[in-house]
């Protein structure tokens, strides 16, 4: 009995071991992805006038050309039902 008693005591302690654990490289992982994926945020980004569309074709830095391109303005559209 005391046998089974300490079983399920060391699995409830390893539980909450493994746990901690997680959560600690949860948060390193989440930080280390913030910071990677905010480095490639400019101060270019900040300075486009409200309401324009700005599209980065993957496909054109191939061609050395990796410029943003104005497409056009935002159309909103209602549906309008029959």
């Amino acid at each position: 009995m005391f046998f089974l008693f300490k079983l399920i005591l060391s699995f409830f302690l390893f539980l909450f071991i493994l746990g901690f654990l997680s959560l600690i490289v949860l948060r390193y992982k989440v930080k280390r992805f913030l910071k990677k994926n905010s480095a490639g945020y400019t101060e270019n980004d900040t300075k486009r006038k409200p309401g324009e569309v700005w599209v980065d074709d993957k496909r054109d830095s191939s061609h050395g050309s990796n410029k943003l391109k104005d497409v056009g303005d935002y159309v909103d559209y209602e549906e309008v039902k029959e």
